[in-house]
């Protein structure tokens, strides 16, 4: 099972064992902050294996930023989290009970800065229909379960470059 062996490979000893550079976080200011503060991830599935996997793939896709990670595993408790921190990137699970994807997305997107989020869409189902419901809220990315680890990282990658959140440090 490709998840299995990429959430084993990803948690290994030998992956955690790469020097980090202890240098200032990079700015990650949302429009009119002025402070420096770590990327806020919320990881939102009802899976808890699953959203240790995401979790683990933003920190690989991080590595070397100033990040704090949350998960959740449901989108009241997603809300809750964003209420307290309004995240930078969401990596958003679309079936889930009671509040599903889109629901939490919706809610989340009217709370203080929760337009500002970044959105990753995880699932097994990414068809058009579910593709047009987020780009409604304003999602253009998606990752079809089960998740290759190396295309969440790239796809995280690319949502960093693209929001300017600075560079992680160089050696």
């Amino acid at each position: 099972m490709t998840f299995a062996r990429d959430l084993v490979r990803a948690g290994s000893p030998k992956a955690a064992a790469a020097p980090s550079i202890q240098e200032p976080p990079p700015s990650t200011r949302m429009p009119g902050e002025n402070i420096l503060r770590p990327i806020r991830v919320l990881a939102v599935d009802d899976d808890p294996a699953f959203g240790k996997f995401a979790a683990k793939a933003a920190e690989l896709a991080l590595k070397g930023r100033s990040v704090r990670i949350r998960v959740a595993r449901s989108g009241q408790d997603a809300l809750d989290a964003a209420r307290d921190e309004p995240p930078d990137l969401v990596l958003l699970d679309l079936d889930m009970p009671d509040l599903d994807g889109v629901d939490t997305l919706s809610h989340l997107r009217a709370l203080p800065r929760g337009d500002h989020a970044r959105v990753v869409v995880l699932s097994g189902r990414v068809g058009p229909q579910e593709r047009w419901k987020f780009a409604v809220l304003g999602v253009r990315e998606f990752v079809a379960k089960p998740i290759d680890l190396r295309r969440l990282v790239d796809t995280i990658d690319g949502i960093v470059e693209r929001a300017s959140w600075g560079a992680a440090p160089t050696a």
